[in-house]
Order: C-alpha cells, then sequence, then structure tokens
C-alpha cells in the first residue's frame, strides 16, 4: 500500500487525534524544530562577512 502511495503526495500518520493534537502537524513539528544551539552557530555564521569566515566554516555553510 506504501508502494501504491509513494509519489501522490499522501500522508499516512498513524495514531488517532488526542484532543486538539493532529498526529499529523505534531510530525511536522518535529521535521522543523531547530535545537538552540544550531540555531547560535546560524547567528554566529550570519554575523560574519565573507572576507571574515574561515574555510571550515565555508564548507559548513555549502554542506
Amino acid at each position: 500500500m506504501a508502494n501504491m502511495m509513494a509519489g501522490n503526495n499522501a500522508k499516512i500518520i498513524s495514531g488517532e487525534i488526542i484532543g486538539n493534537i493532529d498526529p499529523y502537524i505534531e510530525w511536522i513539528n518535529w521535521l522543523s524544530y531547530v535545537p538552540e544551539f544550531q540555531k547560535a552557530r546560524i547567528q554566529k555564521l550570519n554575523s560574519k562577512t565573507v572576507a571574515e569566515l574561515t574555510l571550515d566554516e565555508l564548507d559548513e555553510i555549502s554542506a
């Protein structure tokens, strides 16, 4: 069944809606979660100019 639905923009999230919590919305929230340490790293890199970035930082950004 999963193979039939693949590529059809179908969503298969099992579970019941408990109260006002939809399992699909919860899954989307988990997928969009960015940890605080990662937010801090992104902010630090954004504050630098291109000339200030090291080669390692450039590799990190391009990956």
